[in-house]
């Protein structure tokens, strides 16, 4: 999770629901007093093991000024690539991951036109990566993962939701120069488009950010180099994406600490950090976090003290 917000909550209802409060910085504890229920009890429901009631779920859409009928409407358009392994990602199931990786691939290497399939079995492979740093997919894979974007690098078709959506769970499988090829692409086509729903221009941004965040451990200079145009281009989203703005500036930190890991640079960072806390962006917080982590041990500064 780069950066504070994983890109697998659109399926399910309540995963879907839990990144939309994320996205709008409203604390599970507020949520839950919304409809009167305990922070445990919404949080079972987020993460798929509770239910609510239908007149409770609609009173927190409204209270998230979220269209009830939208909600619902646009999760069936998505295609459906995580729900077999939405679980293990969130609990950490590392063997699970693995396991349903190497299987799904080899049925996927069976059936080449299954484009669906292997979707998921390497969607599989980039959250294994994120939370365990080890790489379990071969050239053979990387290289259909390319050929599902070449028409959209070569300019030959327009960005989907799809794309989007891929592109996001991706990214760890893929080369800084895709990355960077790619979100170059996505800035001036996706963030071009005005999309009915808001929550599609969320999607593209966080990718977009999700993208810088690994940039800045695989290439600096590209990292360095996206930011600047996207920052260039932050005029595309207004100020209801505070949270999207919050993690822009940290990648400004991230990459200035990342090319002077010096006591002063890395004390900006944790005063920023800090600040979340007083507006109890607890989760965005700890998120970043883990991404400072991550950078520190690409630095080589395991035993870092501030």
């Amino acid at each position: 999770m780069l950066g504070g917000l994983p890109f697998m909550t659109y399926y399910d209802y309540g995963l879907r629901f839990k990144y939309l409060r994320k996205q709008r910085n409203i604390s599970l504890k507020t949520a839950a007093q919304v409809i009167n229920t305990s922070r445990q009890g919404l949080g079972n429901w987020e993460n798929g093991k509770g239910n609510l009631g239908f007149e409770e779920v609609i009173q927190l859409l409204k209270y998230l000024e979220i269209n009830p009928t939208e909600f619902i409407d646009s999760s069936l358009k998505f295609y459906d690539l995580t729900s077999d392994i939405k679980f293990a990602y969130i609990d950490n199931d590392t063997e699970y991951l693995k396991a349903y990786a190497t299987n799904t691939l080899i049925r996927a290497h069976n059936h080449l036109t299954d484009k669906d399939l292997f979707l998921k079995g390497i969607i599989a492979c980039n959250f294994y990566y994120e939370l365990t740093q080890k790489d379990i997919s071969s050239k053979q894979d990387k290289d259909r993962l390319r050929s599902f974007f070449s028409n959209i690098d070569s300019g030959d078709r327009n960005w989907t939701m799809k794309d989007v959506y891929v592109f996001g769970n991706t990214q760890h499988m893929m080369s800084s120069s895709e990355i960077y090829s790619l979100s170059y692409s996505l800035i001036f086509d996706g963030l071009k488009h005005e999309y009915e729903s808001k929550e599609w221009k969320v999607a593209i941004i966080s990718s977009l950010l999700n993208a810088n965040f690994i940039l800045i451990n695989t290439d600096l200079k590209k990292a360095e180099s996206l930011y600047k145009l996207f920052d260039r281009n932050k005029d595309k989203f207004s100020d209801l994406y505070a949270n999207e703005k919050i993690r822009l500036a940290f990648i400004r930190g991230f990459i200035t600490y990342s090319k002077d890991p010096n006591k002063q640079n890395r004390r900006k960072i944790e005063e920023l950090l800090e600040s979340l806390k007083l507006f109890n962006l607890f989760d965005l917080e700890e998120g970043l976090r883990f991404t400072l982590g991550q950078i520190d041990n690409h630095l080589g500064l395991y035993d870092y003290h501030s």
